[in-house]
């Protein structure tokens, strides 16, 4: 548990469920991911960064337009995440890979995304790599 107790991550309006939660150990800290109906028109990604005592960092994100089923994984070498999620669309088999090698040296923000390097006909999901941002 947290020093602080229970703390919410979310209080948009609608539904926002099944989160999906990483500890980035070189980062300390959390990446909670959701998918979210507060558009009121489609679900969509979201996330959240928690340090290790629980205080949120910045306001909740969006990860992507038209899409459910986030599970979130940490980099353990360097504090990066990545987000796997089924997208939306006419053919919900659809899977697009997306992803790019851990580079600490570069400050990236976390509407960057890597460069697609795989598209699979036969899956039901994608996978995007999330960069945090590096502290100056």
């Amino acid at each position: 548990s947290f020093p602080n107790g229970d703390f919410a991550i979310c209080t948009a309006t609608n539904d926002q469920f099944p989160p999906s939660v990483a500890y980035n150990s070189s980062a300390n800290q959390y990446l909670v991911v959701w998918h979210d109906y507060r558009s009121g028109t489609s679900w969509d990604i979201y996330g959240q960064l928690v340090d290790a005592n629980g205080s949120t960092s910045g306001g909740n994100f969006l990860i992507r337009n038209n899409a459910m089923s986030p599970h979130a994984i940490a980099n353990a070498f360097c504090p990066n995440y990545l987000v796997a999620f089924r997208v939306g669309g006419n053919n919900p088999y659809t899977w697009t890979l997306v992803g790019d090698p851990c580079q600490q040296e570069a400050i990236p923000t976390m509407n960057e995304w890597g460069m697609i390097i795989f598209v699979a006909l036969a899956g039901i999901g994608s996978l995007y790599y999330l960069r945090r941002r590096h502290s100056v």
